[in-house]
């Protein structure tokens, strides 16, 4: 599975892999990782397994995603 391509517009995401695994931009991500996603960036994870992320957004914004693929 994976998610859209989106990008934050002003937050930067930070995500704590819990369990499970990861693919991003060709690298493989795992427990205990973390993603740093700056705003602008477009990212488009595949899941690799069933995962448990902690995703904090900073400063937390609604409406503040860009989706690419719609």
């Amino acid at each position: 599975d994976s998610l859209p391509n989106h990008a934050q517009n002003v937050a930067i995401e930070v995500n704590l892999i819990i369990s499970g695994h990861i693919l991003l931009k060709n690298t493989h991500f795992q427990k205990g990782d973390i993603i740093v996603v700056h705003p602008g960036e477009f990212i488009k994870p595949t899941f690799l397994s069933d995962v448990n992320v902690i995703v904090v957004k900073i400063p937390s914004l609604p409406g503040d995603k860009i989706l690419l693929d719609k």
